[in-house]
């Protein structure tokens, strides 16, 4: 009985967000949707060749196409059914995590993802978020479970859906190395490791040979996501998000913060060259960010109107670092998602929240809980903003 009363809730969710759904079909073709669409009814025709504007692998659209063609699915809403059914499993899976790294309060976790500000109205759209987090989640489970082989095959399934998770790929094939539960690396039993796990180092292979062949990570849009650059725009926008959609329990830290500062008032000598630095590279000048109708875009924008806030805008980045800093993770190997999470964001110029959403998927995973009461208030939280943004959606006030 106390199985079942644990799992109950899912159904529960499940049934609130199919009629979130239904209330979410009444959208037309919204933002990227109608470049997805075409994609998808290429296929489902016979015709296997790109869209303008298609930037990823279209292993999504393939995959939608294939069931479509399965269940005799025509229609927008229909692929947003099927798209849909990504939601139930990513939602369930991360559960299981939660309970796999017993996590206390692995419900109220289970409800933030559910309700995660910046993935929530994608969950009813035709997008690849759900495919993509889904996969990364799969990849992590069956690493936590030693199943490395469906690892992999989970991984690489990643990075077909989106070819920027191939960070993700390394990360956890890093977290399959650091097995032993500590940071330490042992180059001497490296050779030893590529060999049992071959199979991941013949992926990274493929990708190279994909890098090359494709004359760049993207598939058709190239010259708005060019390799081998250096942007630090989206790192700040995710310590802004983080400043934003964590401001309960980030306001739990400024008791951590506060004296710390106080008792090394020499730390503040780095922190004002960064933000010196950050001044100067703190840019958006990606011709996709200057669209007021995204809203990400007309909060980047109403920023670097002015140095004043520029800078008040750079503060909340800063306190975002020093609260991730006095945020207590539950194993030691999970601290190098921050420099995976650096990696992942760093050589991309165009700012886009959805950049960010393994980090804050995998953040919520691997942070230690607050108290219960924190918790709560921060599920709450997450669900006025995710309605509130389901709203806009809705009303086509936005995009994200």
């Amino acid at each position: 009985m106390k199985k079942f009363n644990k799992y109950i809730f899912l159904p529960i969710i499940f049934l609130l967000l199919f009629l979130l759904l239904i209330y979410a079909n009444k959208i037309p073709l919204y933002d990227d949707e109608p470049t997805h669409f075409a994609q998808i009814n290429l296929f489902l025709k016979g015709e296997y060749k790109l869209i303008e504007g298609i930037s990823i692998i279209p292993s999504f659209h393939f995959f939608i196409a294939r069931t479509a063609r399965l269940f005799g699915f025509r229609t927008l809403n229909q692929f947003r059914l099927i798209n849909f059914f990504f939601t139930f499993l990513n939602i369930t899976l991360f559960y299981l995590i939660t309970m796999k790294l017993k996590s206390s309060h692995s419900i109220l976790k289970t409800l933030q993802f559910t309700f995660l500000p910046i993935l929530f109205p994608y969950r009813f759209l035709l997008y690849a978020e759900n495919l993509s987090v889904l996969l990364i989640l799969l990849a992590l489970y069956c690493a936590l479970t030693g199943r490395k082989f469906t690892s992999f095959i989970f991984s690489s399934l990643s990075v077909l859906t989106k070819q920027t998770n191939i960070v993700w790929y390394l990360f956890i094939l890093f977290l399959i190395y650091l097995n032993n539960g500590s940071l330490k690396i042992n180059f001497r039993k490296l050779p030893e490791f590529m060999k049992n796990n071959w199979y991941f180092f013949f992926g990274l292979i493929f990708f190279g040979i994909f890098v090359v062949t494709n004359r760049g990570v993207a598939v058709l849009t190239q010259k708005m996501h060019p390799d081998f650059i250096i942007k630090p725009g989206n790192l700040y926008w995710m310590l802004f998000l983080f400043f934003i959609l964590f401001f309960p329990l980030n306001l739990k830290n400024i008791s951590a913060i506060k004296p710390f500062l106080l008792k090394n008032k020499k730390l503040l000598i780095p922190l004002f060259l960064f933000l010196f630095v950050a001044v100067i590279t703190f840019t958006s000048d990606h011709p996709w960010n200057q669209n007021p109708e995204h809203i990400r875009n007309r909060i980047i924008l109403f920023f670097m109107s002015n140095s004043f806030w520029k800078v008040i805008y750079l503060l909340t980045v800063i306190f975002s670092l020093l609260s991730l800093f006095f945020t207590e993770l539950i194993n030691i190997n999970y601290y190098w998602l921050y420099p995976f999470t650096f990696l992942s964001l760093i050589p991309i110029w165009l700012i886009e929240s959805r950049y960010s959403l393994p980090f804050f998927v995998l953040f919520n995973l691997f942070r230690k809980s607050a108290s219960g009461k924190k918790e709560l208030i921060q599920t709450v939280y997450f669900i006025i903003l995710s309605l509130l943004i389901y709203w806009g959606y809705l009303n086509q006030q936005f995009y994200l």
